[in-house]
C-alpha cells in the first residue's frame, strides 16, 4: 500500500513540476509534457507486474528494456505463475511490435504460455515444439505470462 502511494505522489509531483516548467517555457509544449509525464509514471507501475528474478525458477536476462530478453528454465512438477517480461507505455521506445521465440519440451503436467495484451489474452503455446511470430503491442500493456501445473520440462525464450 505504502509503495502504491508513494508512487502516486510521485505521478502527481511529476505532473505539477512538468506543469511549472511549461509555463516557463511559454506553456508551448505543456500537452506534450504532462502527457510524457504521464507515461513515465505508467511505466514505474507497469514494472510491479513482472515476477521479480527471486520468484522465477529459471534465469531471466533483460534486453534493452523490461519488454525484451531471454529466459531458460528446468521445471520439475513447478505449479506457479511467472511472468517474465512485460510493461505498459502509450509508446514503447523501442517499437511496437516484439519477436518471440519459444521452445518448449514437456516430460508431463500442464504449460501454457500467454501474451496478455490489455485485456485480451492469446495463448502462444501449451505442449511440446515451437512457437516463432511477432506480438504487436499497439500502445496497451503487454506481460508474456507462463502458467504451470504439476509441469515437468524445459523452455527456452528469446523476445527481441
Amino acid at each position: 500500500m505504502c509503495g502504491c502511494l508513494s508512487t502516486i505522489i510521485m505521478g502527481i509531483v511529476i505532473v505539477i513540476v512538468v506543469g511549472v516548467m511549461s509555463i516557463f517555457n511559454g506553456g508551448v509544449t505543456l500537452k506534450n509534457e504532462i502527457i510524457n509525464g504521464y507515461d513515465s509514471v505508467i511505466q514505474m507501475f507497469s514494472e510491479k507486474g513482472i515476477s521479480k528474478d527471486k520468484e522465477l525458477t529459471g534465469k531471466r536476462e533483460y534486453g534493452i528494456d523490461s519488454y525484451v530478453g531471454t529466459y531458460k528454465a528446468e521445471y520439475n512438477k513447478e505449479t506457479k505463475k511467472e511472468i517474465i517480461f512485460g510493461g505498459t507505455a502509450l509508446h514503447r521506445q523501442n517499437g511496437e511490435h516484439i519477436r518471440l521465440n519459444i521452445k518448449l519440451e514437456k516430460t508431463s503436467g500442464n504449460i501454457e504460455v500467454k501474451a496478455k495484451l490489455g485485456e485480451k489474452e492469446i495463448s502462444l503455446i501449451e505442449d511440446t515444439g515451437e512457437y516463432s511470430d511477432n506480438i504487436y503491442i499497439d500502445g496497451q500493456s503487454y506481460y508474456l505470462v507462463i502458467e504451470l501445473e504439476n509441469f515437468v520440462g524445459n523452455i527456452e525464450i528469446e523476445a527481441k
